[in-house]
């Protein structure tokens, strides 16, 4: 899983890096997928972004544990 803030430019270099192809592949994965979390910045500075992403992770791993 990838998260990414809103408008983090490291979801750009994502894009450029691989490609839309290879993106769109990756993502039809079950077990990859991005997440862009609204209002954040690229630290998730406030405690209310850091809770935002930690409950995003906690539900991805969640997901991948049941998936087994």
């Amino acid at each position: 899983m990838h998260s990414y803030a809103e408008g983090d430019e490291g979801l750009d270099y994502l894009y450029v890096v691989l490609g839309r192809k290879v993106l769109c592949e990756l993502l039809s994965d079950t077990k990859m997928g991005i997440e862009i979390l609204p209002g954040a910045n690229h630290s998730f500075t406030l405690l209310w972004n850091q809770e935002c992403l930690l409950n995003l992770v906690q539900r991805w791993v969640q997901a991948q544990w049941s998936a087994e």
